[in-house]
Parts: structure tokens; C-alpha cells; sequence
């Protein structure tokens, strides 16, 4: 008996030891909903020296089958038993309060101050092209509800209002909701008590928002006070906490704008460039009467406002919204493409820290100095034509992209039909202008204006050249096939084995080569450029899969104009001695066949 008892312990222990490995999380950028947070990554390299062993260890206890379930099991038992919530991410406070957990308190110092100058950065942008910019201040909820704060701890947010006093100092348009908030806290509930621990609930949204409309309908005769006739009001109740599994049952009061609004957010999220860390992004269209009498909004907002969207998009014709942090850096590049009435940026108490806002990012920030439509006459014209390259392939967003070479230039813009359009580096040094579609079209005729170091402007005519995919209909060979899936390339030859996918320019009609632009000898997307050497006019393309006995190839005559450059992409799915399956391939470039 005995025997048979230590053989079922034994039996259990192990199964405690394998089943949890077994369950091994194993997935890409796996995010934990009970700490929200990224599990760390595999794999962990012994480069890391002395943090390889910490590192191993790391992922374990992030990716152990039944992390959360344990998590969950413990923190139940120890509410129950000790009255305490061991959780990652919240505790108890007084009277049954829960709050994210506790942090040291801040000190006013440099990275505040950079913060604000950022935000005025941001607002003199907006207001320079006339259009209104109001920055929000959001406190947290143990800024509002400190008399239930953990035993122990003080909340000081003297650095807050420091930071506040900075910004009205150097005059940004500050509206900070403290004050507001921790009146109304007085009497009713502003913040869930238990659920959502760290945010203001839709009833504290209804009255700080309406702080912010009050302070629109300056600028915005039409932009008045939301009523709660506005709206289906609520309760409802919230089973758990946000991110995790422990139970609360809360009654939580719930707004619904009656009016409505259109979703479009998946029309334009594709098209629309955002932080990977930060990808929230969404458009609504108001469907309330009079709406088309309201302004278009442009906001950054952080996760008070992403709970909930109703109240902004009530006072809005049209409400474009990008999650904040280090998407607002580009400001430019949202409004461009938008052109927005005006422009909104929240920021909760908490998330001010180069955690949210990376500080070397907010220094390198740089937009175009506002160009004014008289300043343009003044310029100085420069003999020269620039071609400038036009990515129409989304369905709501033209690209334009430009490379200036001309010394000592510090901003371009574009100026078309009477409005001018702002370029922007992007990552390779290039310049591009995103604008809505049909703006600029294949060989339309622009004006580029240069803005120097010292501040002096030139112009240059330009002309627009569509980039497309240059390739027309394929010659194969006999050993090759196209479809709709790619390009498959096979060899029946004994002893015939593929040892390359090369692409080659030959003369028209493939009479003579001229030149190998690229060698592939395996599996593998290869992107590049060719910039044409020669003379103007028609040749032919081959992507030939290369062999040591017979070679099969495709051909395809492009338009090639002399000087210019063209991108390209072979994308080899598998390579094979006897099969080459090429799943994607383009010769992309403008198209000067169509004047």
C-alpha cells in the first residue's frame, strides 16, 4: 500500500514539474492581460554574459503554463485570507479602494519642463496655420481620491502643478482637470471604486470633458456643453478588473451618445502610419444633427479617453483619433494628411515620464516653420525641374517622395492649387508628403518651395510621376509558369541543378545583355535599386533562374528613362536544384509611357 501511495505522490509531482513545461508559452509578442504587459522573448543569447542565466529565467517564469491561472489562484486566496490583493499591477486602498499600485512620489525637474516646451512645440504648429491646439491635463485617481489611499502612503503632486504653472508660464493652452474633478469627487463617483483602477469613469469624463468644450467655445461658437439628454445613461455592471480576472461586480455608470456616430477606422488604419507601441488609432464620422457645423478634430489621447469616445465625437463633424506618447511627435505628418479644425492632446498625470514620452525623441522633434501663400512670390526660382515620385496605390492616401539634393536645405514644402503641404524626413533621408487621395495625380505640375538654414526661400517647378509596378506581360520559357500565386521555375535536365536567381538587363527583344542588376542563391525577399545608365528607351528585363547546363528565365520589356531609379523586389519563396517558386516580383518606378 504504502508503495502504491508513493508511486501516485511521485506521480503527481512530476505531473506538477512537466505539465506546466508542456503549456510552455511559446508566442510571438505575447502580451499578458493580467499585468499588461510583453512576456519576454525567445530566443535569450548567451551574448548577454552575465544576464544569460537571469534571462533564461525571466522567460520561464513569464511563459510557464498556467502563469495567469496561478496568479489568480494566489491572489484570491490572499484576499480572502489576509484581506490583501497580490496582484502585478494593483493593491487596496482604504474602504475597499483599488488603485494601480503605488510609486515614489515625482520631483518638478528638466524632463517636465522639456515635456511642456514639447507641448508649446506642438501648439505653435497648430496655431501658426490657424488652427486652435488645446493641451489636457488629466489627474489620476489617487490624485482625486488621496483620503483612500493605502496606509502609509501620501500622495504629493506638487511637481504636477508645477509642471501645470510651467506650461501657463511659457502660455500653453492648458486646461487642467484637478480641480474639477476633486469638487465633483466630493459628492459622487468620478472614479470606479474598485474597477478600472487607475481611470476616471464615464460620469467623471461627462464633466471634465465638458470643461474642455466650455474653453472650444471660445474659438467655436457651435461647440456648447453636452446635457445628459445627449445620452442613454446607465448602470451596468463590471464583473472584474480591467486586465485580469479577479471579481469586483461593480455597478458602473455607462453614456451612450443616442446619435451615433459612423465607424470608418478600418477604411484608413492600414494606411495610416502609428507607433508600434502605440497603435490605437480610429476616424468616426458624428451622425447628430447640425453635425456638419461642428469642427473636424484632430486628437492624441491616452486611455482615458480610448475607453470611451462618445463624448468627444459628439462635439465633432468628423474625429480622427491617434493614441498618443510618441505618435504626437509627428504631428505634422497627421496633420498634412487630415488638416484638421483643431487639434486636442491629452495626457494623464502618470504617464508624463520618458517611459511614455521618450525624451531624446521630444529634442529631435523638428517641423517646418509655417510658410505663408505671400511668402512664395518672394522666393527665389532655381532653373532646375524635380521629379517627384507619386505612391497612388492605397485607396485613401497618396505618398509623394522627393530626394532635394541641394546643400544647405532645411525644410521643403509643397505648394499646389493655392495651398501649401509640409515635407518630412522620413528614416532614409528622403522627404515625403502624405495627402488625402486625388490631391496630386499622375504628371500634375507642382511648385516645391526650399526654406535654407538661414531662412531664405527658393522655388523649384516640379512635375509628379506616379510609382507603379513596371512589369507588363511575361515571356516565360519553356520550363517556366506564371499564375496568379508567382513565378515557378523547373528543370527536367539530368544533372541541370538551379544555382542562382539573377535579374538582367538586356537590350529590346532580349538581343543583347547588358548588364546582372542582382544575384539571389536561396530563399530570401531581396529589395534594391537600379539607377539606368543609359540611354532612354525600351529594354527587357529577364529573371533567370540560373543553372549550369540550360538556364529558364522570364522576360518583360520596361520603359527605362536615362538617369532615373527604379526599386525592385524578388521575393523567393523556395530554391531548389530542380524548383524555384518566386512568389512576389516587381519593377517598380515611374511611369514616363503615359505623357
Amino acid at each position: 500500500m504504502k508503495k502504491i501511495i508513493s508511486i501516485v505522490y511521485l506521480t503527481l509531482f512530476l505531473a506538477m514539474l512537466i505539465v506546466p513545461a508542456i503549456f510552455t508559452n511559446t508566442e510571438k509578442q505575447a502580451i499578458s492581460e493580467i499585468d499588461n504587459r510583453h512576456l519576454a522573448e525567445w530566443p535569450v543569447t548567451k551574448s548577454l554574459g552575465s544576464d544569460y542565466s537571469n534571462g533564461i529565467e525571466t522567460y520561464l517564469k513569464d511563459r510557464i503554463g498556467g502563469r495567469s491561472q496561478m496568479i489568480h489562484a494566489y491572489g484570491v486566496l490572499i484576499d480572502r485570507v489576509m484581506g490583501e490583493l497580490a496582484h502585478p499591477t494593483y493593491e487596496y486602498g482604504r474602504d475597499g479602494y483599488i488603485f494601480f499600485r503605488m510609486y515614489k512620489n515625482g520631483v518638478f525637474n528638466q524632463y517636465h519642463k522639456e515635456y511642456a516646451e514639447m507641448v508649446l512645440q506642438l501648439q505653435n504648429y497648430c496655431e501658426d496655420r490657424g488652427t486652435p491646439f488645446y493641451y489636457v491635463f488629466e489627474p489620476e485617481k489617487q490624485s482625486i481620491y488621496r483620503n483612500y489611499l493605502p496606509n502609509g502612503f501620501n500622495y504629493d503632486d506638487s511637481w504636477a502643478r508645477e509642471m501645470v504653472a510651467y506650461m501657463q508660464e511659457i502660455g500653453v493652452h492648458v486646461i487642467d482637470y484637478t480641480e474639477e474633478l476633486t469638487k465633483r469627487a466630493e459628492s459622487e463617483q468620478v472614479y470606479n471604486w474598485q474597477y478600472d483602477a487607475g481611470h476616471w469613469n464615464d460620469l467623471g469624463c461627462f464633466y471634465a470633458t465638458n470643461l474642455l468644450f466650455e474653453e472650444m467655445h471660445k474659438d467655436f461658437e457651435e461647440v456648447a456643453p453636452m446635457t445628459y439628454d445627449e445620452f442613454d445613461v446607465e448602470t451596468v455592471v463590471a464583473k472584474t478588473l480591467t486586465n485580469s480576472s479577479f471579481v469586483v461586480n461593480e455597478e458602473i455608470p455607462k453614456f451612450s451618445y443616442i446619435a451615433g456616430y459612423d465607424v470608418i477606422t478600418s477604411d484608413w488604419k492600414k494606411e495610416i502610419k502609428v507607433n508600434a507601441s502605440y497603435p490605437g488609432f480610429f476616424y468616426f464620422l458624428n451622425n447628430g444633427e447640425n453635425a456638419e457645423e461642428l469642427p473636424k478634430i484632430l486628437i492624441f489621447q491616452g486611455s482615458y479617453y480610448n475607453r470611451n469616445p462618445d463624448f468627444i465625437t459628439s462635439r465633432a463633424k468628423e474625429i480622427i483619433g491617434v493614441h498618443n506618447y510618441q505618435n504626437v511627435m509627428n504631428l505634422d505628418y497627421y496633420y498634412t494628411i487630415f488638416q484638421p479644425d483643431v487639434v486636442i492632446m491629452d495626457s494623464a498625470e502618470y504617464v508624463i515620464s520618458s517611459n511614455y514620452f521618450d525624451q531624446g525623441a521630444m529634442r529631435r522633434m523638428d517641423f517646418n516653420p509655417c510658410l505663408q501663400v505671400e511668402e512664395i512670390d518672394k522666393a527665389e526660382m532655381i532653373a532646375l525641374e524635380e521629379t517627384v515620385l507619386l505612391d497612388a496605390s492605397q485607396p485613401h492616401t497618396d505618398v509623394l517622395t522627393t530626394n532635394i539634393g541641394l546643400d544647405d536645405i532645411a525644410y521643403v514644402y509643397l505648394f499646389h492649387e493655392g495651398k501649401v503641404y509640409d515635407f518630412k524626413k522620413s528614416a532614409d533621408e528622403g522627404l515625403t508628403v502624405t495627402l488625402v487621395k486625388g490631391i496630386i495625380n499622375n504628371n500634375s505640375s507642382i511648385e516645391l518651395i526650399l526654406r535654407d538654414y538661414n531662412g531664405k526661400l527658393y522655388k523649384m517647378k516640379g512635375k509628379c510621376r506616379e510609382v507603379k509596378n513596371l512589369l507588363g506581360s511575361f515571356e516565360p520559357t519553356e520550363g517556366v509558369t506564371v499564375n496568379d500565386y508567382g513565378i515557378l521555375f523547373t528543370t527536367t535536365l539530368p544533372d541541370n541543378l538551379f544555382d542562382a536567381v539573377n535579374l538582367q538587363i538586356y537590350t529590346q527583344g532580349a538581343e543583347k545583355y547588358l548588364d546582372t542588376i542582382y544575384h539571389i542563391y536561396g530563399s530570401e525577399k531581396a529589395e534594391g535599386n537600379y539607377t539606368h545608365k543609359m540611354a532612354s528607351g525600351w529594354y527587357s528585363i529577364c529573371l533567370k533562374g540560373n543553372t549550369n547546363l540550360s538556364d529558364e528565365y522570364v522576360l518583360t520589356e520596361v520603359w527605362l528613362e536615362a538617369g532615373k531609379t527604379y526599386s525592385f523586389l524578388i521575393d523567393v519563396e523556395e530554391f531548389s536544384g530542380k524548383q524555384i517558386i518566386v512568389k512576389d516580383y516587381q519593377w517598380n518606378g515611374p511611369d514616363y509611357t503615359t505623357e
